[in-house]
């Protein structure tokens, strides 16, 4: 979102408290250009409250549906865990020291893989239960004596001809 205000300092202030009020983290900042994470239930009500700030330049917003990855990685994980029980299994029954070796570097490859999954399913669950809000915010830029002259005379001549 970006957004035209006068005094961008103040307005990062109110952003800050707005943010906090939504629960929201600040998670990186460059200037006027701020990162803030934001739970998902409080997306819409935190644009509000950002509209309210300024003039709203520009707002984009992009999603993505996880659906399928999230199910793919549950899916692989259930089985890689099933394998695992079985290869606990077969540990149980080894007879030579040589086997146990193998079916442990297999057990050992097996974890890890589930470590990874587990790992990306936070990730994506993390992903669908917060949104980023990406604020912009620019300066108006003030229209000087002749500017002004120029809006009141526009405005006196709108008061004249729109009066009904």
């Amino acid at each position: 979102m970006e957004l035209l205000v006068e005094h961008p300092d103040s307005s990062f202030k109110t952003i800050n408290r707005i943010f906090g009020q939504n629960n929201g983290l600040l998670i990186s900042r460059n200037n006027y250009q701020f990162s803030y994470r934001i739970p998902s239930a409080s997306f819409s009500k935190t644009l509000e409250d950002l509209a309210g700030i300024g003039k709203v330049k520009q707002r984009l917003i992009n999603s993505r549906d996880v659906t399928n990855q999230v199910f793919n990685s549950q899916d692989r994980l259930s089985s890689l865990k099933k394998v695992k029980e079985r290869y606990l299994n077969l540990l149980q029954q080894a007879n030579s020291v040589s086997d146990m070796l193998s079916i442990e570097k297999e057990l050992e490859r097996i974890s890890g893989e589930i470590e990874i999954l587990e790992s990306e399913l936070k990730r994506l669950q993390s992903s669908i239960d917060h949104s980023i809000i990406n604020v912009v915010l620019k300066q108006k830029k003030k229209a000087g004596i002749i500017g002004a002259i120029g809006k009141g005379i526009y405005s006196g001549v709108k008061w004249l001809f729109v009066r009904n």
